[in-house]
C-alpha cells in the first residue's frame, strides 16, 4: 500500500502548476469562447483502456491523461505519486457494484472535511483499494490537503472521497458541536417573558387600541416564553441579525416582539395563535410607518428606557427605526413560504417599504473595529446585519419568484460581518478578547470585486493571492451577490427588448466560475466553515454550499422563469419544469451535474426517507430551491445523454457521472441492479427526481417545502409517462 504524505502531495502540486516549461493554466481575463474538445468514447466497444482524470490547475477543468497501465506499462511509485490520487477509468459493468461500495465507504458520516472548490470526477476501476495517507499538517485548499486536526481518515484517492460532496449533517455532530451546544438552544433566562415585560407589552398595545383588533389577545408569559424560545431556537440562527448577549425583552420594539413570537408560532406549530400574531404585527408596524416619530405623548417609541437596568442597545437612535425594519423582515419570512394565511403576495408587498426604511437609513455602514464601547460594536454590528441579512431576503425572491433584485450588491458600502466568536461573545471581556485575536473584515464591496478578479498577477500558478477567509454571514451574503449577478447577466439585454438571453457566453461562464472558485477557497480558509447546521456558529456556512450549487446550475440552466411556483400548484410547476428548456452537453455543464450528484449521495446512504423524517427539519428553506434546481438539472442532463446513439458520443467522463448516478439510483430502490437500471437508462432522470422528492416529502413547517416535495413527484410522473408512451 502506498503511503504519501501531505508534503509529497504539495511538492506534486508545486511541480504541475509553477513549472514553466509545462502547460499553464489560460489567461482567465481572456477566456475562449469555445472549450477545448473532450476525448470521446467509441460507442460499440464495451471495454475501454483505463485512463487519468486530473484537475487542472485552477481547479474547474478536466485534463484527460493517458494512463501508463493503460498503455501496457506499470506504475512505479514516483509516477504514482506525481498521477496524484487519479484512478483508472472502466466503465463495463462488471466493476462498477463494488468500486461503488469503496466510494461510499470511503465518504466517513461524522466529520468529513468539505471543500466545496474541489470538482473531482469520481473514478472506479477494478481491484480498487482505499489507500490512507500520512497525517499531514499541511492544508493546501487547492488540492484538498487537510490537516490531522480536520481528519485523519483523508483518502489517498481524493476523487473517492468526494471532499466536495454536499453531506448531510452527521448523526453524531462534528467535533465543534461536542465541545459545547450551540448557545442559542439552550433555555436562557433572558427570553423567559416576566409579567412585567408582559404588561409592558400590553400597555404599548393599549395605546394603539385603533390599530389592533378589539379580539385580540397577548397570549400568557408562558405562551409568550415558549414561543421566544422556539424562535431563538429554530429561526435566529438562519439570519443572525439580532444580538442575543445583549437582548432585553423588556428593551425592544413591540412590532420586534410580535413579529419574534409570530415566528416562533409557526415553528411550534401554533397556527391560530402564528396567524392572529402576524396580522397585529403586521397592523403595528404600518402604523409606526404612518405616523412621525416622537410626535404625540402616546408615542411609544419615546420610551426608550431600560427599565430593568441592564445593557439596553436597542434603544439607540440610529437601532430604533431598524428594529422596524428587523421586525419586517421577519415578517417576509414568514408570509414568503405560505399560499394563505398569510400569502406570497404580502410578503412581496412589504419588500418595498423595506426597501424604503433602509434607503433612508443609508446602504453604508461606518466601520465597526474602530475602537469603540461594546454597546456601539453591538449597535453598529447589528444596523450592518440587517442591512445585508434584508440583501439576502430580497435575493431568495429573485431566486424563488424570479423578481427583480430591490438592492444591487454594488449599492452596499458595509463591510464584511465579524465573525461569530465575536458576535456571540458573553460579555465585554470575551468581546475584547475574541476582538483584540481577529483581523478586521473587509469592506464588502472590495471582497467581492475580489473574487471576480484574476487571482494570478504573479503568473506563477492558480490563485496565488487567494483573499482571505469571511464569516459564515459575510460568505452567505457573498453568495447571494455572485447569484444576484449571474440573474443580471441573464437579463441584461438591450434597453426596449423583452424576455431574457438564451444564455451566458462562454466567457461569462468562466468569470462566474472564477468566482465561484475565489468563495470556496475563502470558505475553506474560514474557521468557523461547517457543514453541520447545529454548528455552534450556526447553519449558514451549511446553507452557503447549496446556494454555491445552485449558481454552479444557474450558469448553465436559467429555470427562473420557468417553474411557476407562485401557482402553488404541484401539477403546473410541474409541467413548467417539464417545458423548460433542454441543455447542451459541455464540460462546464458536467461538473454542475456532478455537484448535484454528489449533493445525492450521502441522504442517499443515511437514507431519503430517515433524512425526510429527522434532517430536513435544520435545513432552511434555501435548500428545497437548491434542491428542486439540482433535480431538474440532473433529469436535463439525463434526456440529451442517454438518447440512443448520442452525437458526439459520451465522453469519458460522462460515462463516469452517468455510471456514478445508476449506482445512486441502484443504492435507493431495493430490488434493482445497476445493470438493470442502465439497460433502461432512459428512466433514470425520473428515479433521481422522485429521489430528491422524497427528501420534502415530510411534514414541513413551511407550505413552500412540501409544494416542492409535491411538484417533484409529479416532475418524475410525466418523465416516466413520456418515456413509457415512446416505447409504445
Amino acid at each position: 500500500m502506498l503511503i504519501r504524505t501531505g508534503r509529497d502531495l504539495l511538492n506534486r502540486h508545486s511541480r504541475l502548476t509553477h513549472n514553466p516549461s509545462g502547460p499553464q493554466p489560460p489567461d482567465i481575463r481572456k477566456a475562449p469562447q469555445s472549450q477545448p474538445s473532450w476525448p470521446t468514447l467509441p460507442v460499440a466497444p464495451q471495454h475501454v483502456g483505463a485512463s487519468d482524470f486530473r484537475l487542472n490547475g485552477d481547479g474547474l477543468g478536466l485534463n484527460f491523461v493517458p494512463s501508463p497501465v493503460a498503455a501496457g506499462g506499470t506504475l512505479s511509485d514516483h509516477q504514482a505519486a506525481s498521477n496524484f490520487n487519479f484512478l483508472g477509468f472502466e466503465p463495463s459493468l462488471e466493476s462498477i457494484p463494488s468500486d461503488f461500495t469503496a466510494f461510499m465507504d470511503s465518504v466517513p458520516i461524522p466529520s468529513n472535511p468539505y471543500s466545496p472548490s474541489l470538482q473531482p470526477i469520481p473514478a472506479f476501476s477494478p481491484g480498487f483499494e482505499v489507500q490512507m495517507s500520512a497525517p499531514s499538517k499541511e492544508y493546501d485548499v487547492r488540492q484538498g490537503l487537510v490537516d490531522e486536526q480536520v481528519s485523519e481518515q483523508m483518502t489517498e484517492n481524493l476523487a473517492l472521497s468526494s471532499p466536495f460532496s454536499s453531506r448531510l449533517p452527521s448523526l453524531q455532530p462534528e467535533e465543534l458541536s461536542i465541545q459545547r451546544p450551540r448557545s442559542t438552544c439552550r433555555p436562557n433566562s433572558q427570553f423567559l417573558v416576566s409579567a412585567k415585560c408582559r404588561e409592558h407589552f400590553l400597555r404599548e398595545l393599549a395605546r394603539l387600541s385603533g390599530t389592533v383588533p378589539g379580539d385580540f389577545i397577548l397570549p400568557s408569559r408562558h405562551t409568550l416564553s415558549r414561543l421566544v424560545i422556539v424562535y431563538f431556537s429554530a429561526f435566529h440562527e438562519h439570519h443572525p441579525f439580532l444580538h442575543v448577549p445583549t437582548l432585553n425583552l423588556h428593551c425592544i420594539n413591540l412590532e420586534l416582539f410580535l413579529a419574534i413570537i409570530a415566528l416562533g408560532a409557526r415553528y411550534a406549530r401554533e397556527l391560530d395563535i402564528g396567524v392572529k400574531l402576524f396580522r397585529v404585527a403586521k397592523a403595528v408596524v404600518m402604523e409606526r410607518i404612518q405616523r412621525p416619530r416622537g410626535k404625540g405623548p402616546n408615542d411609544s417609541t419615546n420610551n426608550t428606557r431600560c427599565d430593568d437596568g441592564g445593557l439596553d442597545t436597542h434603544a439607540d437612535d440610529r437601532t430604533r427605526p431598524f428594529e422596524t425594519v428587523q421586525a419586517l423582515v421577519l415578517l417576509i419570512a414568514i408570509a414568503s413560504w405560505f399560499h394563505r394565511s398569510p400569502d406570497t403576495y404580502e410578503a412581496l408587498s412589504l419588500r418595498g417599504v423595506v426597501d424604503s426604511l433602509i434607503r433612508q437609513g443609508g446602504l453604508e455602514c461606518p466601520p465597526s473595529h474602530e475602537p469603540q464601547s461594546w454597546q456601539s460594536w453591538v449597535q453598529m454590528e447589528m444596523l450592518k446585519r440587517t442591512k445585508l441579512v434584508a440583501f439576502c431576503f430580497f435575493n431568495i425572491h429573485t431566486i424563488a419568484f424570479d423578481l427583480p433584485p430591490l438592492i444591487f450588491s454594488s449599492e452596499l458600502d458595509v463591510y464584511l460581518p465579524f465573525p461569530e466568536q465575536q458576535w456571540k461573545a458573553e460579555n465585554k471581556k470575551a468581546w475584547q478578547k475574541a476582538l483584540d485575536s481577529a483581523d478586521p473584515p473587509e469592506p464588502f464591496q472590495a471582497t467581492l470585486e475580489k473574487l471576480f478578479d484574476d487571482p494570478r498577477p504573479s503568473g506563477r500558478g492558480p490563485w496565488d493571492n487567494a483573499i482571505s477567509s469571511f464569516s459564515p454571514l459575510g460568505g452567505f451574503s457573498l453568495i447571494h451577490a455572485i447569484i444576484q449577478r449571474i440573474w443580471l447577466v441573464h437579463n441584461s439585454r438591450f434597453p426596449g427588448a423583452r424576455g431574457r438571453r438564451e444564455g451566458l457566453s462562454n466567457e461569462e461562464m468562466s468569470v462566474f466560475e472564477r468566482a465561484l472558485k475565489g468563495w470556496s477557497l475563502c470558505w475553506e480558509h474560514g474557521p468557523e466553515r461547517s457543514i453541520d447546521p447545529m454548528s455552534p456558529h450556526g447553519p449558514l456556512s451549511f446553507t452557503s454550499t447549496a446556494l454555491l450549487r445552485l449558481a454552479y446550475i444557474r450558469i448553465n440552466l436559467d429555470l427562473g422563469p420557468t417553474r411557476s411556483l407562485t401557482t402553488w400548484n404541484p401539477s403546473l410547476v410541474a409541467k413548467s419544469l417539464d417545458g423548460s428548456p433542454g441543455v447542451e452537453r459541455t464540460e462546464k455543464l458536467t461538473r454542475a451535474v456532478l455537484h448535484c450528484a454528489h449533493a445525492l449521495s450521502i441522504p442517499v446512504k443515511l437514507g431519503t426517507r430517515f433524512v425526510a423524517r429527522n434532517q430536513v427539519i435544520y435545513w432552511s428553506n434555501q435548500h428545497a430551491l437548491c434542491s428542486l434546481e439540482c433535480a431538474v438539472l440532473l433529469a436535463k442532463w439525463l434526456e440529451v445523454v442517454t438518447v440512443p446513439c448520442p452525437s458526439p458520443p459520451l465522453r469519458p467522463t460522462e460515462w463516469r457521472v452517468l455510471h456514478f448516478l445508476a449506482q445512486l439510483v441502484a443504492e435507493g430502490e431495493y430490488g434493482r441492479t445497476p445493470e438493470q437500471i442502465l439497460a433502461r437508462r432512459e428512466l433514470m432522470s425520473a428515479a433521481l427526481v422522485r429521489m430528491w422528492g422524497t427528501l420534502y416529502n415530510c411534514d414541513s413547517v413551511w407550505e413552500m417545502v412540501t409544494l416542492i416535495g409535491q411538484s417533484l413527484f409529479e416532475y418524475a410522473a410525466l418523465l416516466e409517462s413520456h418515456h413509457s408512451y415512446s416505447s409504445t
